[in-house]
């Protein structure tokens, strides 16, 4: 047997994968999965891998990337805030490029906290001051910052695009 075992990769569907990271997450053992989407965007790629430890709702703090239940599959999203319905505490997680107000999570259905992000064979670990940081800036000045992120990236695709167009 070679030493480390070789990890298998597979795709489940979304019950399955919620169902599996739960227990997982529930019994203490951190996850480790690729993100799909573009909900995320810019922080969180399509295709990046985020690692997810065991974390109660009551323990987040806002900032934090959260992995929650939703639908019949899970999700992964930022913590924007708290509020109370019904004198009971509920989470508001919204995605980075979103544009919506945000979901309201109760705390138990969350599952966990990212704590690392791979991109690109670089990891950022999300626990540091200056993610933490670029991430309390992005709550404050959201949705500012999602249209100006949104209008640098087309510009810089107009500018691509015109650097690799030849004149006729």
């Amino acid at each position: 047997m070679t030493w480390p075992p070789r990890i298998q990769q597979r795709q489940l569907d979304p019950p399955a994968f919620a169902d599996l990271t739960a227990e997982f997450l529930g019994r203490g053992i951190g996850v480790r999965f690729t993100a799909r989407g573009s909900s995320m965007w810019p922080f969180i790629h399509d295709g990046d891998v985020l690692v997810v430890e065991p974390a109660a709702g009551e323990t987040l703090r806002v900032g934090d990337v959260v992995l929650y239940r939703a639908g019949g599959g899970v999700m992964a999203h930022r913590l924007v805030g708290r509020t109370a319905i019904d004198e009971q505490p509920v989470l508001i997680i919204r995605g980075d490029g979103s544009r919506g107000a945000g979901d309201r999570v109760r705390p138990e259905q969350v599952l966990g906290r990212a704590t690392q992000r791979e991109h690109g064979g670089t990891v950022t670990d999300l626990d540091g001051w200056w993610p933490r940081l670029v991430a309390r800036l992005w709550i404050s000045f959201w949705p500012v910052s999602l249209r100006s992120v949104r209008l640098a990236s087309g510009v810089l695709h107009a500018l691509r695009s015109l650097a690799g167009s030849s004149p006729s």
